[in-house]
């Protein structure tokens, strides 16, 4: 009970734009994650049709990809744990196929060869920096900073974690 409130059970929440699970996988998290860059994908090419950019067509459907895939896809992966190999492949499927409809390529287009064209980053490497810069974002708060005891605590007393990527 809350404030005389019976609170219901649940085996996950939407909580800030994530879905949090129970179990402490990712899941649903990341399968909810590909559906916001798939609807993503639809709204940027609805403005690559509606809006005429001309000769600039790639630099401006690129920047959209960062702006509004990238920013909303991965919103809050810089404290994300337990990602797997699998989860990275799902969102990469994601945005791999935002690259192919912008470039207009088929699905035998090597994946190398999209983000060479475009001069983008692969989802993978773009979550791995935002985690890194997360972590010297916590490395640089001040000692009194419960942030910083807390990092400090897990550097002494480390847990193992097997099967997960950075």
């Amino acid at each position: 009970y809350s404030h005389d409130v019976e609170m219901k059970s649940s085996s996950h929440e939407k909580y800030i734009g994530d879905i949090i699970s129970e179990d402490g996988k990712n899941t649903k998290n990341i399968k909810y994650k590909a559906g916001v860059g798939m609807a993503a994908n639809s709204k940027i090419m609805n403005i690559m049709r509606e809006v005429n950019v001309g000769s600039n067509y790639f630099h401006v459907a690129i920047i959209l990809r960062q702006a509004i895939l990238i920013s909303s896809m991965l919103l809050n992966f810089d404290s994300s744990l337990k990602i797997t190999q699998e989860n990275f492949n799902i969102l990469k499927h994601v945005d791999e196929n935002i690259l192919r409809r912008i470039l207009g390529a088929g699905k035998s287009t090597p994946k190398p060869s999209l983000y060479l064209e475009t001069g983008t980053v692969p989802v993978p490497f773009i979550i791995k920096g935002k985690r890194i810069l997360y972590l010297h974002y916590l490395l640089n708060q001040p000692p009194k900073i419960l942030l910083h005891n807390m990092l400090q605590d897990q550097i002494k007393n480390p847990i193992k974690m097997t099967g997960f990527l950075l």
